[in-house]
Order: C-alpha cells, then structure tokens, then sequence
C-alpha cells in the first residue's frame, strides 16, 4: 500500500477512530494533510470533519460543491445552515427538500421555488412531503399541482396537511380504498359523507369497515350499517362493534347468539359486552350447553367469579362426574 493510500485509509476510517490515534497519525504533518491532501476532496474533507466533531474551515469551499455533502454537513457537523453549500443544495430537488425539513427546519424560499418549477413524480413526491412535514398546513400554491398526481398522495396531502375537504379531488377518493376513504372522512370531512358510506356498504370486508367509520366517522351508532351486518349471521365482527361502538347490547346479536351452537362467541359476548354474566337466555343456553359437552369457553365462562355462578358450576361438576 502506497502513502497517499495509507492515507486515504486513515481518513476514511477517522470517524471510527480515537482521537489520539488519529493525531498521532498525521503528527507533524497536520497542515500539509489538510491543505494539500484533505481540502481538496469533498468527500474526505467532510469525512475529516465528521470525525474531529468541528468545523473544517479549508474544506469547506469544496464540500459546498456537493449538494449531498453540503446538506450532510450543515446536518451532522455545524448543526446549523451551511451557507456556502446552499446554493448547490437548492439545485439537487432531494437536498433542497432535506435540506429544509431538517436543517432549516422551516419554509424555505428556494426550495418552494425548486418544488414547484420542476415537472417530475420525483418532484410531486416531494412536494406533498414538503406540505406535510415542512409547512404542516394547507399549501395552495401547490395543489394545482398536487390535484393531477397519484391518488394515494393526493389523499396524503389532504389527510396529513390540508386536513379540510376538497371536493375538486373526492372522486379519486371514491375510487381509493374503504380505509382511505374512511381517513379522509375523519380528517377532512369531519363528519358523515353520503357518497362515502354508499362505497363502504359495498366495499369487501364490509363488516370490518362498517366498525370503523361508524367509530371513527359516526362515533356513534350507525343503523346503516348495522341493517348490512344482519346480513348473514357471523358474529365476531358484530360482537367488535357492540364493544368499540355501541358499548352495550344488540338484541339482533344476542338473538343470533342464541340460534348459534358457539360458546367461544357466548363467552367473548359476556367478557367484551356485557362485562359480567349473559342476559338471563343466553347464560341458560350456556349452561345447558355446558351440561352436554365440556369445552375451553364453557368452562372460562363459568369459572369466572365476576358472573357469580359458581354453585352452579360445583353442580354442572358434580352431576358430570
């Protein structure tokens, strides 16, 4: 290995290094390693500067004219705006947007102007992400934009920045998914969307979708969709939204539960809903179940202190012994 590779080798690894070994290494020749060797590469003068955790002055006018080691710099090493390095960051359309989220940490003039000149996905990409993580708001300027790019990031921009309705950009909503449609409801409509809840009642899994909006959009029973969950008899789903929505009974349920042979659902009903022992039909159905066969949920539900039926379980045991 040469000397200039041997150095090259020190710089390179001089972040990971002591500090004394590094100056020890170059003991003597300091000067002549940063003014001739290590001011001269971008790469290493930042490298260099990493690693000393300081400023390095002579290499600066080198580092400024790289966009990625300009913004790495003002990041990682000053902690602060490198203005030297701007100029070249506000051209690269990925430091210019980094540059402002996490060195500025603010609106930053050139990069709006880069933002919005430069006709690339490249470009809308980092454009909504500019809305979202940098002015944390509606950006009007930009949805001209913004209203012709894909349909996810339109729905990211409304959910995460502009937060309020936009009707020009619903009917790509309609065509997204129930959950997204279900997010922008929550977050930009505030409140029910008729057209919305057409596109939920038809959506697949319907019944899982119809929880969420009525909790999350609804928050609160919606009829609608309980007349679409009566639709067939499966009960998991049903017994979620009498726990997240209703937060009570549901006669309709508690009639399946009966005609149903399921103590798992009898038991997950009396611990999620009812918190406490089954109303009267659905407890004796248990126990008449429990008296035939023994199973997990029989036995959890009868178990349980809190239903206050234990004499009634010492009875189911001794008559099954």
């Amino acid at each position: 290995m040469n000397m200039n590779s041997k150095i090259i080798s020190i710089i390179n690894h001089a972040q990971y290094s002591d500090r004394d070994a590094w100056e020890k290494a170059i003991s003597g020749n300091k000067d002549f390693f940063e003014r001739e060797f290590i001011a001269k590469s971008a790469h290493i003068s930042f490298d260099y500067a990493k690693s000393l955790g300081e400023r390095f002055s002579l290499g600066e006018k080198v580092i400024s004219e790289s966009a990625e080691k300009s913004y790495r710099y003002a990041k990682e090493v000053l902690l602060s705006r490198f203005e030297l390095g701007e100029e070249k960051v506000q051209k690269d359309i990925e430091y210019c947007y980094r540059y402002a989220k996490d060195v500025i940490k603010n609106r930053w003039e050139p990069a709006e102007k880069n933002l919005l000149n430069l006709k690339s996905s490249e470009a809308n990409e980092f454009l909504v992400s500019y809305a979202i993580n940098i002015i944390k708001s509606q950006w009007p300027e930009a949805e001209e934009r913004i209203k012709s790019i894909e349909p996810y990031r339109i729905h990211d921009y409304c959910v995460n920045a502009r937060k309020s309705r936009w009707e020009e950009v619903e009917p790509q909503i309609l065509n997204m998914s129930a959950t997204s449609i279900i997010d922008y409801c929550k977050n930009c409509v505030k409140g029910r969307w008729e057209k919305a809840e057409e596109k939920i009642l038809k959506s697949k899994p319907t019944h899982n979708f119809i929880v969420d909006y009525a909790k999350e959009v609804v928050c609160g029973r919606w009829v609608e969709g309980e007349k679409e969950m009566l639709t067939d008899k499966k009960v998991a789903i049903k017994i979620k939204y009498c726990d997240e929505v209703l937060e009570g009974r549901w006669k309709e349920l508690e009639d399946i539960l009966f005609e149903k042979e399921s103590t798992q659902r009898l038991y997950q009903y009396a611990k999620d809903v009812i918190k406490g022992k089954l109303p009267e039909i659905l407890h004796n159905k248990m126990l008449m179940i429990a008296m035939l066969k023994k199973d997990d949920w029989t036995n959890k539900y009868l178990k349980a202190k809190k239903y206050k039926i234990e004499k009634k379980l010492k009875l189911y045991e001794t008559n099954n012994a």
